[in-house]
């Protein structure tokens, strides 16, 4: 007991920002009772259908998920093995990504507190728990909360001069998120920088990060072998990046490469101050922890302009928080510098005034979120009205071909398949250009889904809008029910189709 009482007072901090990370998860996974992200529910859905029907049994399209987060996914295989049957496995992977985020939490506020001292800690630490994509997506089954832990934890390994750890991390990060290869570059430039200056070169450890660098692509080459037959799958297995810019995204590389420019604010609340502060920073603190936060800036922007060059991204807000993550950091920094020059005059006005405005940057981070959150929230769950109106149409326990918007295929699954319905649901954006029917015909498919508005489906079957029975390219669509789901006002139309 001595001891534990000793632990809590070494790390009283530690418990302090688990409980105040934890807690507000933990009610939004019971206001919000469903997967938030559709790539939960397919992560979700692969491995049900590896642990009953086997590997084999696993749709194309799924197999992708293994080549693109192939150590998250194995997180997931383990988690679901460990979790009873008679335990919800889409709450207990949520629930996962919440713990995860309480050590990501505690992981910045032990590297501010290295780099800038106790409140910069305190600061980033808590402006990183109520930040708006960071808090939903720890409450979803993501990669990218896991990530973020081992983001902070290379750069903690980098300030520590602790050169092999960085690279293993770097490896489990590119592992869990290919973004990771940025903490590679970045790993490889520290030693250099290190060993340029001692005018010494150290074998073992460029041996030690060489080794754990080629283990990534061997690793990606093993598994796209492995599920696909095609040892390179792993460069294809974006392919929807391109269809996204092309859809949603502006038609110039310079309109799309402002988007990681100029987007932060949106993902952190505190991004101008930041900007800032790294001025001040560069100019008043010039340590190894300033060049190290700046420099995974500048690499992480370059990685995605580049990116965005040879459309292999999309333009998801949630992706800013990667090059955008030290802009939060030096806000922190900002935050303890400010509270440094007013408290020689009054320390109770200086901790007042920092401790009010951290908590109204949480509270946009935490309103933003949640507003997010409903959005996504309402779109899901108003799937379960679609298959409602499919469970009266379509026959049950017969498997179904369907065209259909896959943005929210995962709940419609999902519900599906609570009310006997056997879906095989085909993306709207897999549809050729310039025949999109022939994709009904190859695919044998019986129905089509038709969320109105929505501009994949617009720009394939923009006929469609309109409640009527057509003939195209010899494919004949008929009016089947339309009606709106009222969680999110979505108009809806569902069609039969013969050819």
């Amino acid at each position: 007991m001595l001891e534990f009482y000793r632990a809590l007072k070494r790390h009283w901090e530690w418990l302090a920002l688990a409980l105040v990370t934890l807690a507000p998860r933990l009610y939004l996974l019971r206001v919000f009772d469903i997967e938030l992200s559709q790539d939960g529910f397919e992560a979700v859905r692969t491995l049900t259908i590896w642990q009953t029907q086997g590997l084999g049994a696993i749709p194309r399209e799924l197999v992708d998920r293994f080549i693109l987060h192939p150590l998250y996914m194995l997180l997931l295989v383990v988690l679901r093995v460990l979790t009873p049957t008679s335990i919800d496995f889409y709450f207990v992977a949520r629930l996962a990504s919440s713990l995860i985020a309480c050590v990501t939490v505690i992981v910045i506020f032990e590297l501010v507190r290295r780099a800038y001292g106790n409140i910069a800690a305190w600061a980033a630490a808590i402006l990183l728990a109520f930040a708006p994509t960071f808090l939903w997506e720890s409450v979803a089954i993501l990669s990218s909360t896991t990530f973020l832990a081992l983001y902070l934890a290379v750069l903690l390994a980098l300030l520590q001069s602790r050169y092999r750890l960085a690279a293993l991390f770097a490896l489990l990060a590119s592992l869990v998120r290919y973004e990771g290869v940025v903490f590679i570059a970045l790993t490889f430039g520290a030693l250099a920088i290190r060993d340029w200056r001692a005018r010494k070169f150290h074998r073992d450890d460029w041996v030690a990060c060489v080794a754990l660098t080629l283990a990534f692509p061997l690793t990606l080459v093993v598994v796209g072998w492995a599920a696909t037959g095609n040892a390179l799958q792993f460069i294809g297995a974006q392919s929807m990046a391109a269809i996204w810019l092309r859809v949603f995204a502006p038609g110039d590389f310079w309109n799309r490469g402002a988007f990681f420019i100029t987007r932060y604010p949106n993902v952190i609340p505190s991004a101008p101050l930041g900007a800032v502060c790294i001025l001040l920073a560069l100019r008043n603190y010039r340590s190894r922890a300033t060049w190290l936060f700046t420099a995974t800036i500048v690499l992480y922007i370059l990685f995605f302009e580049i990116l965005v060059w040879l459309n292999y991204t999309t333009l998801e807000v949630r992706f800013l928080m990667y090059p955008g993550l030290p802009l939060l950091i030096f806000s922190g920094y900002g935050i303890a510098m400010f509270s440094g020059a007013v408290i020689k005059n009054s320390r109770t006005f200086a901790y007042a005034a920092m401790i009010l405005f951290i908590a109204v940057l949480a509270w946009f981070g935490y309103r933003d979120g949640t507003t997010g959150m409903r959005y996504l929230y309402n779109s899901y769950a108003s799937q379960r009205e679609v298959a409602d109106e499919l469970a009266r149409i379509v026959p049950l326990n017969q498997p179904t071909n369907m065209l259909a918007y896959t943005g929210v295929a995962g709940a419609l699954n999902y519900f599906t398949q609570q009310r006997g319905l056997v879906l095989a649901l085909y993306d709207f954006r897999f549809a050729p250009d310039d025949v999109p029917e022939r994709y009904i015909t190859e695919y044998k498919l019986r129905f089509v889904i038709y969320p109105v508005g929505n501009a994949f489906v617009k720009a394939k079957f923009p006929y469609l809008a309109q409640f009527e029975t057509q003939t195209h390219n010899g494919v004949t669509f008929q009016p089947l029910t339309q009606f709106s789901t009222s969680l999110d006002n979505q108009l809806w139309s569902i069609w039969s189709v013969s050819y």
